[in-house]
């Protein structure tokens, strides 16, 4: 979004915060009936909360939106500005412009050359907000469709891949002989430049941490139940059920059928081999962390190569070993799945 939260050194607090209380606020009405109705939700105090903190993430989101706008006006003022006093030198200067091969190029004096792309400025990769901005101004974006997309991303896309991540780092520190698996990944894609920067191009070679990253949201899916209006009735195996109601689709129980996993219970990345992956596709929705259909998660891939990303430079420095059994801190089902006690692992340079 072109803005730095700083929310691991506790910047923000308010919307850290807010967004916690959310969740847990969100999830606790979803499992307790009894708030269901308005008027026991707003009596109970919880209808109160939950407004002030949907109005400090609002307030937030569209402070981050208002504050690139003003960046985006004073760049655009900036730009005028220069071509402006270019234009003038130009004139006082005699600058001279030919077209050469179909374009067409300014010199002062014959010599020298504009390095500059359009409105004289070097072309830089745009934030998401950006795009959404330019959208704005070419289609009819509203204030509250930005919004809302932003909230989405940023709402939906922190918490989740930090879950994975977690659970990745902490499952394979129970289990050395897999994580030396993965060291030797890191070493054949790296060698002896553990410090380089990751590159697009090594992500399709990091094969095996995608298959530790894709068992992880199998067994441990990062958001353990997802909701879905019935628009018309239906019935499923003898049950039917009426148009209007909310139905729930539990990826943690889906995800351990063992018609399709050898191991349902068991943390094995040989589940997402690629032999077994085309035995499983006959069944496409035996596998669904991030949904299926028209409504899925529309940042699965960029949540796939932020968590191949972060295990990758984690995994070619260091040596993960987990000092708390893995039932000693179990994943607590929310609207993210978060661990009951934290993650307690030693980390030890390679």
């Amino acid at each position: 979004m072109g803005t730095q939260l700083d929310a691991q050194r506790g910047g923000n607090p308010k919307y850290v915060e807010a967004v916690k209380k959310m969740c847990e606020l969100s999830f606790l009405r979803m499992r307790s009936p009894w708030l269901w109705p308005a008027s026991v939700w707003w009596l109970s105090g919880k209808g109160g909360e939950f407004k002030r903190n949907l109005k400090a993430i609002t307030e937030f989101t569209q402070g981050v939106i208002n504050s690139r706008k003003r960046e985006r006006a004073a760049q655009q003022q900036q730009q005028q500005l220069k071509q402006q006093e270019t234009g003038a030198k130009m004139q006082q200067n005699g600058v001279q412009s030919h077209q050469q091969n179909g374009t067409t190029v300014i010199s002062q004096n014959g010599n020298g050359s504009d390095s500059h792309g359009k409105n004289g400025t070097k072309s830089t990769a745009a934030c998401f907000l950006d795009i959404l901005l330019d959208l704005q101004e070419h289609n009819n974006f509203s204030d509250e469709d930005i919004r809302e997309e932003v909230e989405t991303f940023m709402f939906e896309g922190h918490d989740t891949v930090a879950s994975s991540v977690g659970f990745t780092v902490f499952s394979l520190g129970h289990r050395p002989q897999l994580q030396e698996r993965l060291h030797k990944e890191m070493d054949n894609l790296f060698g002896e430049c553990a410090e380089r920067d990751i590159t697009y191009d090594d992500l399709p070679r990091m094969r095996y941490t995608e298959q530790c990253v894709r068992e992880t949201m199998r067994l441990l899916p990062s958001v353990p139940l997802i909701g879905r209006n019935i628009t018309e009735t239906t019935e499923i195996c003898g049950f039917k059920i009426p148009a209007g109601c909310t139905a729930m689709v539990a990826p943690f129980s889906i995800h351990r059928d063992k018609r399709y996993y050898h191991a349902p219970d068991d943390y094995d990345p040989e589940h997402f081999s690629e032999e077994n992956v085309l035995r499983r596709n006959k069944e496409p929705f035996a596998y669904l962390p991030f949904s299926a259909g028209p409504r899925n998660c529309i940042g699965q891939k960029f949540a796939g190569t932020e968590q191949k990303i972060s295990l990758a430079k984690i995994f070619r420095r260091f040596r993960v070993i987990s000092v708390q059994h893995e039932l000693e801190s179990r994943g607590l089902p929310e609207l993210v799945l978060k661990p009951s006690d934290g993650f307690w692992i030693r980390i030890e340079r390679r």
